[in-house]
């Protein structure tokens, strides 16, 4: 990390010195003296990172948590992606009416709606009901086509003629930066919260597994055995540096004991990833309300 610190330090002072000779850079310093521009890059850098991030931690969260298939993954983030090109086709009709405040009311949108979601959320319920998220997905995903569809163009506005070819090689640039740096942060923040949230979470399931062991007739003496067996399991599976938990992982026993043990760990991993889920999704909906106020900051122009 400090080595690519230092590696970009160097590469932004040869690309000075290219300028101040006459050269032709790839990047220019310049361009940030546009408020447009420079209020836009913050926009793109931080926004880019939370949406890479989201769709990394809803991905894990639904996979690794819920044991959701990659397709039914998939297919959860359907009403996003809908609602995405719904906005990005609309967003020229709001430009055209409101300018950049049209950038404003679409983070607002996508951040009331990412705190929809987290709302939504209930660890302990170890699940999620689809059909109530699809709404503020759908409306998140309205959001983010209104603003990031837009936004180049607003970026792009007040730039000089001359140094236009290099603002639209450092649009892309800012975005691939954002997404590098969304997901080192936020994943950081996710996996530590598995960690912090496997406590619960296992103790959920420890209550779950000792209720499906008694339905099941298991004697009292031969529970506390697998509870506690089951729950050192558990723990250190969701702690360790790679936290994923299998179904069949802690499972031991005969058929029935193995099946009331896959309930009770469908329950911690649910818990334990939800709890981090929702977290993650706080978090956003924080940062994104803060850049919601800064697009106040950006000129007040109008598509033609």
């Amino acid at each position: 990390m400090l080595g690519a610190v230092a590696l970009l330090a160097v590469f932004g002072w040869q690309q000075y010195r290219l300028a101040r000779r006459g050269g032709s850079p790839l990047f220019r310093g310049e361009l940030f003296a546009d408020r447009g521009f420079a209020v836009g890059s913050v926009l793109t850098v931080v926004f880019f990172g939370l949406f890479a991030a989201s769709l990394l931690t809803v991905s894990v969260a639904a996979q690794s948590g819920l044991g959701f298939s990659a397709l039914r993954t998939g297919l959860v983030l359907v009403p996003f992606a809908v609602g995405g090109a719904f906005g990005a086709l609309t967003s020229p009709i709001l430009m055209a009416r409101w300018g950049s405040r049209a950038l404003t009311v679409g983070l607002l949108l996508f951040t009331l709606a990412v705190a929809m979601m987290a709302a939504t959320i209930t660890p302990s319920a170890a699940g999620v009901d689809l059909g109530q998220l699809s709404g503020p997905v759908l409306i998140a995903g309205a959001g983010m086509g209104w603003f990031a569809a837009p936004l180049p163009a607003v970026m792009m506005a007040g730039v000089a003629e001359r140094v236009t070819g290099s603002a639209t090689g450092t649009v892309p640039t800012l975005q691939q930066l954002g997404t590098s740096l969304g997901v080192a942060a936020i994943g950081v923040l996710f996996f530590d919260r598995v960690a912090r949230a496997a406590d619960a979470g296992t103790t959920q399931a420890k209550s779950t597994l000792v209720e499906r062991l008694t339905d099941s007739g298991v004697p009292a003496e031969q529970q506390a055995r697998i509870v506690g067996g089951f729950g050192d399991c558990v723990e250190t599976a969701l702690t360790s540096a790679t936290p994923k938990l299998a179904e069949h992982s802690c499972s031991a026993g005969d058929a029935t004991i193995a099946s009331a043990i896959d309930a009770a760990t469908r329950v911690a991993t649910g818990h334990t990833y939800l709890a981090a889920y929702s977290t993650v999704l706080w978090v956003v909906s924080g940062v994104a309300f803060a850049l919601t106020a800064l697009t106040l900051a950006l000129p007040k122009m109008r598509s033609s």
